[in-house]
């Protein structure tokens, strides 16, 4: 599974630590951090359903939950999951 984490304008949030983990709790949490394209990579299982939360400092923890990861076909083999952080309270942009 790759995770995309943009910012409201759809830029990249860059070093957002990304966290999933089954959504019925079952097994452990596993971490990332977002690379310079935005992206956090895992190895998940087919027919799970995750929770995903990213977090960064200036956004809102942002929270995605039952994603369902379905099985792959051999043009796409990689499921492909976008969130998008709003900015935290008090933060303004120039």
């Amino acid at each position: 599974m790759v995770v995309k984490v943009v910012d409201p304008t759809s830029a990249p949030v860059q070093y957002a630590r990304v966290t999933i983990r089954p959504a019925n709790k079952k097994g452990k949490p596993k971490f990332s951090t977002t690379d310079s394209d935005g992206n956090a990579e895992f190895w998940t299982e087919e027919g799970v359903n995750y929770t995903i939360e990213a977090k960064y400092p200036g956004f809102k923890n942002t929270r995605l939950k039952d994603i369902l990861v379905v099985s792959s076909s051999a043009s796409s083999p990689t499921t492909h999951v976008q969130i998008e952080m709003q900015l935290g309270q008090g933060v303004t942009v120039f």
